[in-house]
């Protein structure tokens, strides 16, 4: 892990669900990562709108890999 990753970690918050609204979320480097349950599924969602310039690549995308328990299930 890179000195930058590093801080971006520690930065990073957890938004609890409120009482009347939103969902739970974990923000990092501005990007938000919600994982909430919802009529028996576990659904996660990823938004990317508000990521910091610095882990944004090229093409404009952010790097991001999906791992459930120890295998690999996505990347892009």
């Amino acid at each position: 892990m890179t000195p930058m990753e590093t801080a971006l970690n520690r930065q990073a918050e957890f938004l609890p669900m409120g009482p009347d609204d939103g969902l739970p979320c974990l923000v990092i480097a501005g990007v938000q990562v919600y994982a909430y349950f919802d009529e028996g599924t576990l659904h996660v969602s990823v938004h990317y709108d508000n990521a910091e310039p610095e882990v944004v690549a090229e093409d404009g995308c952010v790097p991001t890999e999906v791992t459930i328990g120890a295998e690999k299930a996505w990347s892009g």
